[in-house]
């Protein structure tokens, strides 16, 4: 139901007809017109459509022939039940739903108000020719049709206004979506999902930054698969893929929502570990290194067994920046694989706590 939805009930119909100056002699009057309105349907039905098919920014806007049909039939009914039932919440609900029609087809506010400017001209011409006829005085019966078309051409215009507002919030929606999907494409790792290294560079900037300007402990894991090629070459591509995915889950598992977890590149990933003293980091490094090493990735009818060095830096007060970190995070991985791989070492010029 539209009414409820716009607001519209017994207090708010009488508010809207008082705005347009609608009284019970205009009931009465518009009881009188609906007497004659379907003798004279067709042809304001015919003039009005005449009208705006010889308007070329309409014409392509109405539909083929068929549609022609089915708006004319829809606009005949509107006429012979124009004015009845006027103070009824169905009268206002068939109005409203007149201007989801205009909104839905693509015509603009204007044309709205244009074709209810036409279809009144036609009226008042046909309704002071039926009033000479009768030997009426035409004026007070025009003057209440006009009123009840420019309470229909409100609520026409009111409830277009409202679809289109609705419409465009859903194009919104969908924009920020969209926005949000290729947000998210330029910064995640197309085969981990875990950040990308341009991603992943970005972020470790900014809590480096941080944590030398707040003193806050910050410290790099360097990691490496250890003999990945062999695994690519002895089961495919498709395995190593898979090894990828699972090593780089188990990596940001193994870790807390504030880390940093990136692929560098290749089979190196890197982790950014907030807020965490060294000694800390090296139980976290190797509980990640026993977690791989015990644990085989599924894959196919005989899974595949994976180590993993760990190569581990801390910022220090002598750390110039975050490229000097990496290096050092770096040499540790180097030296952890000198000692035969699957080991977490600091570099070695580094003390080792304890």
């Amino acid at each position: 139901d539209l009414c409820p939805r716009f607001g519209i009930d017994a207090s708010a119909i009488e508010r809207r007809r008082n705005h347009v100056a609608l009284g019970h002699e205009d009931d009465h009057a518009m009881a009188e017109i609906c007497a004659a309105l379907p003798k004279i349907a067709d042809d304001v039905v015919d003039r009005f459509y005449e009208h705006l098919l010889a308007q070329p920014d309409l014409r392509g806007e109405l539909g083929g022939d068929s549609e022609i049909t089915a708006l004319k039939g829809t606009l005949r009914a509107y006429l012979v039940g124009m004015g009845q039932g006027g103070t009824e919440p169905a009268y206002f609900e068939s109005r409203l739903r007149v201007g989801l029609v205009h909104e839905a087809r693509g015509l603009l506010p204007r044309h709205v108000m244009e074709s209810f400017a036409v279809l009144f001209d036609a009226l008042a011409e046909h309704f002071e020719a039926w009033a000479r006829a009768q030997g009426k005085d035409a004026a007070p019966l025009v003057r209440s049709l006009a009123k009840f078309m420019w309470l229909d051409a409100a609520l026409g215009v009111e409830a277009y206004q409202e679809a289109a507002a609705s419409r465009m919030q859903t194009v919104v929606v969908r924009a920020q979506e969209a926005e949000g999907q290729l947000r998210e494409a330029s910064w995640i790792d197309e085969l981990t999902g875990i950040a990308n290294r341009r991603e992943l560079m970005s972020r470790l900037e900014v809590e480096f930054d941080r944590s030398r300007r707040y003193e806050i402990p910050f410290v790099l894991l360097f990691a490496d698969l250890d003999l990945f090629k062999r695994v690519n070459d002895e089961r495919g591509h498709e395995a190593g893929d898979a090894v990828l995915k699972d090593i780089a889950n188990r990596l940001r598992e193994g870790t807390r929502p504030a880390d940093v977890v990136g692929r560098y590149g290749g089979e190196e990933f890197v982790i950014g570990l907030v807020q965490t003293p060294l000694d800390r980091a090296v139980k976290i490094a190797e509980r990640l290194r026993r977690a791989i090493a015990l644990q085989p990735v599924n894959y196919g009818d005989e899974p595949i067994s994976m180590t993993i060095s760990i190569g581990v830096a801390p910022l220090r007060d002598t750390t110039p920046d975050l490229a000097a970190l990496l290096v050092e995070a770096d040499a540790a991985l180097y030296q952890a694989k000198r000692q035969g791989r699957n080991a977490v070492c600091q570099d070695a010029a580094v003390p080792k706590d304890g």
